[in-house]
């Protein structure tokens, strides 16, 4: 049984959810580093990357796949979101710079975390009022998700909230198959976790 797909915006606990629910199983249920975005068809990038990132809504053929896919328990990883964008100022994965958004978000030179050391010099109250232009992290939709005018967000919550309204499409096409795993409750307690998704799962495949 491969692990579920654990999806996130980044900085939310993707990568520590899905390693307790992959060493959970015996033995570890590691997916070569080839296939770990191959949980869906090649047709459509979008579902093959962890972070979802795209700028527009899941399509209609999209969430039909999604639907199709009775088998799969999606796990969705959401994080307080002060602490999330606190977060997000000092790790600003993917971040154009507000004063170079325009040449540096549509090229496909890698932006990760090259504003890093940048952004210490803005208060938190600055960074949360700064636009953010997003490199897309996808390499399936650079060509199609270009970042310009209209993918510049008025700061990092609407961001945030773009990301997760796309999973908010999700659990309204297929409810019965979503967990929402809170961060700080998983780092509490990631037995509880490890538990209640094999029994979200058991009740998926029943």
């Amino acid at each position: 049984m491969p692990t579920p797909p654990t999806l996130s915006e980044r900085n939310s606990g993707t990568n520590y959810a899905a390693g307790i629910l992959s060493d959970a199983f015996d033995p570890p249920n590691h997916v070569d580093d080839e296939h770990t975005h191959e949980y869906f068809s090649s047709e459509i990038p979008v579902l093959r990357h962890k972070h979802m990132f795209r700028h527009s809504p899941l399509s209609k053929t999209e969430l039909d796949e999604i639907r199709n896919r009775m088998d799969v328990l999606w796990v969705l990883a959401v994080r307080r979101p002060c602490d999330w964008a606190e977060a997000m100022k000092r790790l600003p994965y993917h971040m154009c710079m507000p004063n170079d958004i325009g040449s540096e978000c549509p090229g496909s030179e890698f932006v990760g975390f090259e504003h890093q050391l940048e952004l210490r010099n803005y208060t938190l109250a600055e960074f949360f009022n700064m636009k953010w232009g997003d490199w897309p992290e996808s390499s399936n939709f650079r060509n199609l998700s270009f970042v310009s005018r209209e993918f510049t967000y008025r700061n990092v919550f609407q961001l945030r909230r773009h990301k997760l309204g796309i999973m908010k499409q999700i659990m309204d096409a297929v409810p019965r198959n979503v967990k929402i795993v809170r961060l700080h409750e998983l780092e509490l307690s990631p037995e509880m976790f490890v538990k209640a998704s094999a029994l979200d799962t058991i009740d998926v495949l029943t």
